[in-house]
C-alpha cells in the first residue's frame, strides 16, 4: 500500500476528531437536532468511518472486486472428420484463459494420446460404422470451466 494514501487518511480521521465539535455545530445540529455528547461521538465516529474509507479506496479496499475471466473456445475441429474404422485422427481445439487444461471423451471411439490435458489428442475410430462425438471441457486455473464437441463419422473401410 502507498504510504502516503496512509498518513493522508490517519491524518483526516485525527482532523475530524480534532474539529468534530465545531463539524458537529455546523452540519450535526442541522441534521440531528439539539447537541448531546452521544450524537456527537456518533458524528464523529461516522465522519472518522467516511475518511479512512475515503483514504483506503484508491487500495480497491471495499470496492468490488474485478470480474474473473472465464475460458473461451474460439475453434475445435476433427481433421478430417469423417474416419474409417478403426482409423485415427487429431482432435484439436483452440481456446483463450488462464491456466487452461483440456479434458477429452469420446462416446464411442477411444482417446489414445496422453495426457490428455493437451489441446491436442488422438482419436481412434470404434471398428464399427457410426457418428461420434468428441467433447472437451476446458478448465482454467480458477475452476471456470467451458465444453465443446465436435462430431466425427465413422465409416467402413
Amino acid at each position: 500500500m502507498n504510504t502516503a494514501f496512509i498518513i493522508a487518511g490517519l491524518l483526516s480521521v485525527i482532523a475530524v476528531n480534532i474539529f468534530s465539535d465545531a463539524l458537529y455545530e455546523i452540519i450535526g445540529a442541522k441534521i440531528a437536532g439539539a447537541a448531546t455528547p452521544r450524537k456527537r461521538a456518533v458524528l464523529r465516529i461516522v465522519l472518522s468511518i467516511s475518511c479512512l474509507g475515503l483514504a483506503l479506496l484508491p487500495f480497491g479496499i471495499g470496492s468490488t472486486p474485478p470480474a474473473q475471466t472465464v475460458p473461451k473456445i474460439l475453434d475445435i475441429q476433427a481433421n478430417p472428420n469423417v474416419v474409417r474404422t478403426g482409423s485415427t485422427v487429431d482432435v484439436s481445439i483452440i481456446a483463450t484463459g488462464k491456466g487452461l487444461t483440456y479434458l477429452w471423451l469420446a462416446e464411442r471411439g477411444d482417446i489414445i494420446s496422453g495426457p490428455t490435458v493437451q489441446s491436442t489428442m488422438v482419436y481412434k475410430a470404434p471398428l464399427y460404422a457410426t457418428r461420434d462425438t468428441v467433447k472437451v471441457t476446458v478448465v482454467d486455473q480458477n475452476g471456470n470451466t467451458i465444453s465443446d464437441e465436435v462430431l466425427i463419422t465413422v465409416v467402413n473401410e
